[in-house]
């Protein structure tokens, strides 16, 4: 019949017309869902605070002393792989910072000749603070002989994690190293981290690598990167 085909065909496109909105509607639903869950942290303010008052009386003072807006947005930041994985560089809630120092001889090395060995002593030392309060440091470590500002040999390298205040990351020193060359000691360390499952979110696995080059009168120089 002529005449009812395009009554078919208008009731087949209003038909397909809500199912498109449907669809819309549930994936809409989903992407909103998805959102929140990356948003709202895993951890509660007074979960938080039980945390630190075992780990880090100091810290929790700190903690405390925020507002209830920036407690919020320190957990939400805790919270997020990101924070870890790709620390963002214009964010002043971040901040992340690399140094290296001279750690002191003892005086009664340093009360010898010249011509006497000295150990030297460096350290490299990354750290990410979130709203001024510290919850990730590595360390590397290395002590070296120097006699007639020569480098001799490297007495010990080390390598650890000084300070891990998120309760959702887990970290550890996986390698160290050194080797002298060209009259400097070149060290290097890799650091293991997991992160989660957070809500919302699968693991998130990766490698924090440090590198520190360390010379005859004690100064060095240091860079840590991360790798996924």
């Amino acid at each position: 019949d002529l005449h009812s085909f395009p009554t078919r065909r208008s009731s087949d496109l209003r038909t397909s017309t809500l199912l498109i909105a449907l669809v819309l509607f549930f994936l809409s639903g989903v992407v909103m869902a998805t959102e929140k869950n990356n948003t709202n942290p895993s951890l509660t303010i007074s979960q938080y605070q039980a945390f630190l008052a075992k780990e880090s009386p100091k810290d929790l003072t700190q903690f405390n002393k925020l507002s209830q807006s920036d407690k919020e947005t320190f957990l939400q930041l805790l919270s997020n792989p990101d924070t870890y994985l790709n620390p963002p560089s214009q964010n002043p809630d971040i901040v992340v910072s690399d140094y290296s120092e001279a750690v002191s001889s003892a005086p009664s090395l340093l009360k010898k000749s010249k011509a006497s060995t000295i150990v030297r002593r460096t350290s490299a030392t990354h750290s990410m603070k979130i709203k001024g309060i510290t919850t990730l440091q590595y360390r590397l470590e290395t002590g070296y002989r120097v006699k007639n500002n020569r480098i001799r040999s490297v007495v010990y390298t080390n390598a650890y994690v000084v300070k891990n205040l998120n309760p959702l990351v887990q970290t550890n020193p996986t390698s160290k190293s050194s080797y002298i060359s060209g009259n400097k000691v070149y060290s290097r360390a890799s650091y293991f981290y997991k992160i989660g499952p957070i809500k919302g979110l699968s693991v998130q696995v990766g490698t924090m690598y440090g590198r520190m080059t360390s010379y005859p009168n004690g100064k060095s120089t240091s860079h840590f990167w991360r790798a996924k």
